[in-house]
């Protein structure tokens, strides 16, 4: 990419505000991991990369997040979450199953992100796209 003439600018989410203003300035593009295990850093990312006029911000979700362990084949769009493992890990907290709680994680971080965007639509010039790949 860097042969392409691509800068690529590698940032911490947990870095001050003000950190992370000085890595985005300037960027079209940020391609981030989301995690239910730093929402606030998340959403400080999205209203930073929302005051520095970045144009896209990439999700790196994962199919965690719309998937359930149900046979019958199906499609998924936009509209399709795993709510099983939500509902496990609200139900059993600590006791459910580490693929539930890694898979509930998924889900809420990436309606989180969705959620910050809807919810600041008039300020956000950005749009986001969200990668749900099988395996990372």
């Amino acid at each position: 990419m860097r042969a392409a003439g691509v800068e690529i600018r590698l940032g911490d989410i947990s870095d001050s505000a003000d950190k992370l203003k000085t890595v985005v300035e300037g960027v079209d593009i940020i391609v981030s991991a989301v995690s239910a295990w730093i929402l606030d850093q998340q959403r400080e990312l999205f209203r930073v990369a929302k005051d520095a006029g970045v144009q896209r911000v990439v999700g790196t979700s994962s199919c965690a997040a719309v998937l359930t362990a149900d046979p019958k084949p199906r499609g998924f769009d936009e509209g399709s979450w795993n709510e099983v493992s939500v509902r496990e890990v609200a139900t059993k907290g600590r006791e459910a199953s580490p693929f539930d709680k890694y898979r509930a994680s998924k889900t809420l971080a990436e309606r989180a992100a969705w959620k910050y965007v809807e919810e600041n639509r008039a300020d956000v010039k950005y749009d986001m796209v969200v990668l749900n790949p099988p395996f990372v």
